[in-house]
């Protein structure tokens, strides 16, 4: 048997009795605004006596002690919840009270007018305009005074823009409504991407850094940051601008960073405006890492921050993207081109170290560690001080090891080198052997890295003795 709930209060009591002669007793709350929806919070069973088994009494009197305890239960149990703010965010109404404000600069929110009417605004803290994006998946016994979902420009720095109404229908009941905003910097009306733009490197003129996630990265370079790019720069790197812009937004007081999504909100950033309405996006910097507030124009190749490990970072590194916004009030990123070093347009590979050239500096050498060759070290020799050993000197070229073999004896030696390598291919096949003069330093090999390796390990043995008089 189940017993009808009231439709005052808060809070409701069911008890349900089956045929074996257990009660259960449901505890139900109803929303502020429309109480014929209902939500199971808790469930617990009470195991009757025997001899109450089908008793239709006993029903009763615990439904009348329980109703009797309505007023008070409800009384405590009322409570008006806050408004959730982000970039995507859901709201219910509470009866003519406004939600709290929220942190986020962006904000949609509503007032109850006189008939049941909800009059909404917009407030932008922003100092340029923000799109935004209002549907409402759930609409009960109301009707929207615009066509949905809703899209409009909120001015910069703009306070309770009015922005439309939801009208309580014609001899309607209760209402209620689930709202759902998203948001955009910027206006996607009048955003023209240059294709013909190329950025520079965001890192100092001469600098030589490795992309480790390009475009459609497996890690984490999907949806908004399809397009994005992760320079292995160390934690604390110089990062300098990729274009002129003006800086609208800024975080950097986060310390926290990690592998999991759980730190998605926790990036420290940089976003920079530039003149064709795209964006600069700089992120994982560390913290207190910002070297530019919001308002500030920069030109390509300033420095504006510090590189980290904040937000979802598997280690130090920057990630750079340029986004636009969108009409359904997001932010993408979108494909670009990067000045090379030799003033050619560039598309970054996955796993190749590039060169920041910033135009009116002055010329820098060019190395890249995949373009050495055996021959060019073939023969070379040099005298070292003497330090009664022998060993193995490595010298790293981007993925690149040039080895080299010191003899700190006196006298000349025959050298065996056996190298065991992870992800490291030797130019010579090994074991290679040696005769080294004595204090003498020569070139054994090139170990070079295995393309779209990330891990590079070498270990070695060395045999040696006296090397044979002729």
């Amino acid at each position: 048997m189940t017993l009808s709930y009231p439709k005052t209060g808060n809070l409701c009591i069911l008890v349900c009795m089956d045929r074996g002669g257990t009660a259960s007793i449901k505890r139900v709350y109803l929303h502020a605004i429309d109480r014929e929806r209902i939500e199971h919070v808790d469930k617990r069973s009470v195991h009757l006596h025997p001899v109450c088994r089908g008793g239709w009494i006993l029903s009763l009197i615990l439904l009348a002690f329980f109703l009797s305890l309505l007023p008070a239960v409800a009384k405590a149990q009322t409570k008006d919840s806050p408004q959730r703010s982000d970039s995507a965010q859901r709201n219910e109404p509470a009866p003519r009270r406004e939600a709290s404000p929220p942190k986020d600069p962006v904000r949609v929110y509503q007032a109850q007018e006189e008939g049941g009417a909800y009059q909404f605004y917009g407030d932008n803290g922003y100092p340029i305009p923000v799109w935004i994006s209002i549907d409402f998946p759930t609409l009960y016994n109301l009707k929207s005074s615009v066509s949905l979902p809703f899209r409009t420009l909120l001015p910069p720095h703009s306070v309770k823009v009015p922005l439309f109404q939801l009208e309580a229908l014609p001899n309607s009941g209760r209402k209620s409504f689930r709202m759902t905003v998203s948001y955009a910097r910027g206006d996607p009306t009048s955003v023209r991407p240059d294709p013909s733009f190329l950025y520079l490197f965001p890192f100092p003129h001469g600098k030589k850094y490795r992309l480790s996630q390009g475009p459609n990265g497996a890690f984490t370079h999907y949806g908004e940051n399809q397009y994005a790019y992760d320079f292995d720069l160390d934690m604390g790197s110089l990062v300098t601008a990729a274009r002129d812009g003006t800086v609208i937004d800024v975080k950097a007081d986060s310390n926290r960073g990690g592998p999991s999504t759980a730190y998605a909100q926790d990036a420290n950033y940089i976003l920079i405006l530039h003149e064709d309405g795209t964006f600069g996006n700089y992120v994982h910097l560390k913290q207190n890492g910002s070297l530019v507030k919001v308002g500030d124009r920069v030109k390509a190749g300033d420095p504006i921050g510090y590189s980290g490990n904040t937000g979802v970072s598997s280690g130090p590194h920057l990630h750079f993207d340029v986004r636009i916004p969108t009409k359904e009030g997001k932010m993408v990123s979108i494909p670009i081109r990067f000045l090379n070093y030799d003033g050619s347009p560039v598309s970054p590979v996955e796993g190749e170290y590039y060169y920041a050239f910033h135009p009116g500096n002055p010329p820098f050498p060019v190395v890249f560690g995949n373009a050495l060759k055996e021959e060019d070290f073939a023969g070379q020799t040099r005298k070292i001080p003497g330090s009664g050993k022998i060993d193995l000197r490595f010298e790293q070229v981007d993925s690149t090891y040039i080895v080299y073999l010191a003899n700190g004896l006196r006298t000349p030696q025959e050298v065996t080198v056996e190298f065991r390598l992870v992800n490291l291919m030797p130019g010579k096949k090994g074991p290679i052997t040696l005769t080294v003069g004595g204090e003498t330093e020569v070139f054994v090999t090139l170990l070079k890295g295995v393309p779209g390796a990330t891990v590079f390990e070498y270990g070695y043995a060395l045999r040696y003795r006296p090397a044979p008089t002729p």
